[in-house]
C-alpha cells in the first residue's frame, strides 16, 4: 500500500474487513479456512475537479460588431452597453459633411443633364448623372450605422472624436431572445430535437438540443469518463427576458467535485435490489473511511481461484 508521506493509513486487513463484513452482513472470521480470497491490487484513482474546470456560458445566438463603411470622425455615441435599442435605430454616426456636399453635387449635376437633354444632348450623360446622384445619397446614408434587429448593445468600440477607417469595429449587439450554449452530451443519451436539462446558475433549465457536433478541443478532458461523448448545442428560448446574456452554465456532465476512478471488476450489480444497495453501501462506507484518514489506498477484488 502507498501512503502520503506524515498522513495515517488505514490498515488494509481493516478496509478488507469493512468492506466484507458489510456485503456478507456478518462478521470477518480470521480463522475460517474456507474464506479463500485471492487479492489483486490495483490503484484507486482521484481526480481533482480542477481537471474538469470548463467554464460554460449563456451566449445569443444572434450576435454582431458593427463597423465602420467608410472614414470619418465619430460623432457623439448615443448608446452604452446595456442598452436596449429598437430596429433601425441610430448608433454611430460619422462626419458626413463632405459626403452632404457630394450629394448636392450629384444632384446638380442631374439637373444640368437633363437641361441638356432638353437641347438636344446625350441621355446617356442624365442616366450618369443620376447613378452618381444614388451613390453619393448612399455613402451619406452609411456613415449613420442602425440597430439591425431589436436587441440589446453589448460593447461599444470607438469614441467621440475618434478617426475611424473602413472595417473599423464600432458596436457589438445581440439579439437576447434566443440564447444557447455548446456543452457536453451523451449521443446514446439524446437527440436532436429532445430536451437536454441544465442549470442556468441555481436554477434547473429545459433546453432543447439544436446540433450534435464532434466534440470541442476544450471539452477534450471528458473524454475518459465517458464512452461516447460529444458535443450539443443546446438552445433556450429567452422571449420572456428570464436570462441574461453570459450568464453561468452547469451541466451534469462536468463533474463539480473530485472524481474517484476504480476498476469495473472492482464494482457488481447484484440481481436482487437489497443486495446491490448493501454492496453500494459498504463501498461508500470504505471510500468514507479512506477520505477521513486522508491516505492513498489500494483497492482490492475478488477473483477465482
Amino acid at each position: 500500500m502507498n501512503i502520503v508521506s506524515g498522513i495515517k493509513a488505514v490498515p488494509s486487513t481493516l478496509l478488507l474487513a469493512i468492506v466484507l463484513a458489510s456485503a456478507g452482513g456478518g462478521s470477518l472470521r480470521a480463522d475460517d479456512e474456507a474464506l479463500q480470497v485471492t487479492i489483486e491490487r490495483a490503484p484507486f484513482i482521484v481526480r481533482p475537479a480542477a481537471s474538469y474546470d470548463i467554464p460554460l456560458k449563456l451566449v445569443p445566438a444572434r450576435q454582431v460588431t458593427i463597423v465602420a463603411l467608410g472614414d470619418g470622425l465619430v460623432q457623439p455615441v448615443r448608446v452604452k452597453p446595456g442598452d436596449k435599442v429598437t430596429t433601425q435605430s441610430e448608433l454611430v454616426r460619422l462626419d458626413g459633411r463632405i459626403l452632404a456636399l457630394e450629394v448636392e453635387r450629384a444632384t446638380a449635376a442631374v439637373q444640368l443633364a437633363k437641361e441638356q437633354v432638353g437641347l438636344g444632348g446625350a441621355g446617356a450623360l442624365r442616366d450618369v448623372a443620376e447613378k452618381d446622384l444614388e451613390l453619393a445619397k448612399l455613402r451619406l446614408d452609411q456613415s449613420i450605422s442602425r440597430m439591425p434587429w431589436d436587441g440589446v448593445v453589448l460593447a461599444v468600440h470607438a469614441a467621440e472624436g475618434a478617426f475611424v477607417r473602413w472595417g473599423d469595429p464600432l458596436v457589438t449587439v445581440a439579439d437576447p431572445t434566443m440564447l444557447f450554449v455548446d456543452v457536453p452530451i451523451n449521443r446514446a443519451e439524446v437527440a436532436v430535437g429532445e430536451d437536454v436539462e441544465l442549470k442556468v446558475e441555481d436554477v434547473t433549465v429545459l433546453g432543447k438540443l439544436a446540433a450534435v457536433q464532434p466534440l470541442a478541443e476544450r471539452l477534450d478532458p471528458l473524454r475518459s469518463l465517458f464512452a461516447s461523448i460529444a458535443s450539443g448545442r443546446v438552445e433556450i428560448d429567452n422571449a420572456e427576458g428570464r436570462y441574461i446574456i453570459g450568464q453561468t452554465v452547469y451541466s451534469p456532465m462536468i463533474p463539480r467535485h473530485p472524481v474517484g476512478e476504480v476498476p469495473t471488476a472492482a464494482i457488481s450489480n447484484a440481481a436482487d435490489s437489497a443486495e446491490g444497495a448493501a454492496r453500494c453501501r459498504s463501498f461508500a462506507m470504505a471510500w468514507s473511511v479512506m477520505c477521513r484518514s486522508r491516505c492513498l489506498v489500494r483497492w482490492a477484488r475478488n477473483t477465482s481461484g
